[in-house]
């Protein structure tokens, strides 16, 4: 019999379910605050008003958020949190500049990035090995 872990606390349980005896016996409540769905888990209830000043301390120090559990034991309160994904721009350090790709280069410079030549980690060239832009 494989083993799998709970979505919620990451114990491992026989394969079959998605959330261990444990959490599902202190599962209080699913909750969508400010477009973030919140689990709360535990062995005491909290107010609303509790879940919602998380939800904004949450958003007020990392972002947009996905997904946030809030789990209870006695008198503290864990809260984990996972984050929507942000897209980024690479920046490199190419012939000089700082540019996340060179759409908005002129001819020249082009051709400069294009002419490099590139060197892997064992101090071998590598040329040509470019990509486009």
């Amino acid at each position: 019999m494989m083993a799998n872990q709970c979505v919620a606390c990451g114990r491992e349980m026989p394969e079959g379910g998605m959330v261990c005896g444990w959490c599902r016996d202190r599962f209080l409540g699913s909750y969508t605050v400010d477009g973030v769905q919140v689990r709360v888990w535990g062995d005491e209830f909290i107010q609303m008003p509790e879940v919602m000043a998380y939800v904004e301390r949450g958003l007020e120090l990392h972002g947009p958020i996905e997904l946030m559990d809030v789990k209870v034991e006695g008198d503290e309160v864990m809260l984990h949190y996972q984050m929507d994904s942000r897209p980024f721009e690479r920046i490199r350090r190419i012939t000089g500049y700082l540019v996340g790709d060179a759409s908005r280069w002129n001819n020249a410079k082009s051709q400069e990035l294009h002419d490099r030549v590139m060197h892997d980690k064992d101090d071998s060239v590598a040329a040509g090995l470019l990509e486009e832009y």
